[in-house]
């Protein structure tokens, strides 16, 4: 039995439409160009439907490589940047510094005796001035001066 995302439109709609008013020819060339574009449309718009659990499940893996991850998929990496910035609204690169950026904050926020390399280490970044880096850039404090002052980082962040 075939279900509605087998079905084709020309067995869906009657054979007394071809060679209709939009077909004046009477050969049902029209109305098949038009099924063909209209399916193609259909078919484009099952993109998001295909990219969503390519997205949750790089969301998922903190740790991997984004081209690793594309070849593990099977996907282009162009492509999974642009449904990234389609859905998600930035790339693949600033999502996991935005990702490392928000596992450090917390780390520093819960624990006030933690080492801050053993917090930039645990957040994947690659040193200490990689950390201070990401935090001058989101939140115009140094880790030290973050971890002290507490801001409020709703008011401060901006992510692009």
């Amino acid at each position: 039995m075939a279900t509605a995302r087998d079905t084709s439109l020309r067995q869906v709609v009657p054979k007394s439409h071809e060679g209709g008013p939009l077909d004046p020819v009477g050969q049902g060339q029209v109305f098949g160009q038009m099924v063909d574009v209209f399916e193609a449309h259909l078919v484009e718009g099952k993109t998001y439907v295909k990219a969503i659990p390519v997205l949750e499940a790089f969301v998922n893996q903190e740790d991997v490589d984004i081209t690793d991850f594309c070849q593990a998929q099977g996907i282009n990496r162009r492509k999974l940047e642009r449904d990234f910035a389609k859905y998600i609204g930035v790339s693949p690169k600033a999502y996991r510094r935005i990702q490392r950026f928000d596992r450090s904050a917390r780390a520093m926020m819960a624990g006030e005796d933690e080492n801050l390399a053993t917090i930039g280490q645990e957040a994947d970044y690659y040193d200490q001035s990689h950390m201070a880096k990401n935090f001058h850039k989101y939140t115009d404090h140094s880790p030290k001066d973050f971890r002290k002052k507490k801001p409020a980082l709703k008011s401060k962040i901006d992510f692009e």
